[in-house]
């Protein structure tokens, strides 16, 4: 039995190796594999249909690009994980305004890499020339966030764009930090319980 065992594994290992030996192999039966028996599939976001009122008159969004603010707009989260230049910026300022004009959001920030604060400055301007944008800037002191938080809070900016150096710094009031906590344990404490129930169901 012991030899049968050790057999298979041989086997098994052999076959995996050479499986993958060839990529155009490996691609068709990925691909056949996937036909087959994946059941996830990823879903698509058609921007064609975006107006993008107030964006300037040099910026012809490309389909990708539309397509990006579309999802942005349907989905919690989203990750832009376009190669360098194909327009990540004009994607985050256009569905920013979205979200705002629709009223899917109070306040859209944007926090960006420090040493780009300056750049996405000029950027925002080009794009939405009328947009009520208020931006950061490196190095600000104690009371230079204070002052730039409280105009965040007291005024209706169609953007926020931030350096991550002074995000970073900007405190939320602690009884606002126990209850984000609580509620994402709580989240985490519910999806242990379903699992642990439909274990005990299978």
């Amino acid at each position: 039995d012991n030899l049968d065992v050790a057999n298979a594994e041989k086997i098994l290992n052999e076959f995996r190796q050479w499986i993958f030996s060839d990529d155009e192999r490996t691609e068709r039966l990925s691909a056949e594999w996937n036909r087959r028996f994946n059941s996830w599939v990823a879903p698509q976001h058609d921007g064609s249909h975006l107006l993008l009122p107030g964006l300037g008159p040099n910026f012809i969004p490309m389909p990708h690009q539309r397509n990006a603010v579309a999802r942005v707009l349907a989905e919690p989260t989203v990750l832009l994980d376009h190669v360098v230049g194909a327009g990540k910026t004009g994607e985050m300022f256009m569905a920013a305004m979205e979200l705002k004009r629709r009223g899917l959001v109070r306040q859209p920030w944007i926090v960006v890499p420090t040493h780009l604060i300056e750049q996405f400055g000029r950027e925002v301007r080009q794009w939405y020339p009328a947009a009520n944008v208020l931006l950061g800037r490196k190095g600000m002191s104690d009371e230079e966030r204070r002052v730039f938080a409280a105009q965040t809070a007291t005024t209706d900016f169609d953007m926020v764009i931030v350096p991550n150096s002074v995000f970073e710094l900007i405190r939320v009031h602690p009884d606002r930090h126990v209850t984000y906590i609580e509620v994402q344990l709580d989240e985490l404490r519910r999806e242990l319980e379903n699992d642990a129930n439909s274990e005990n169901t299978v």
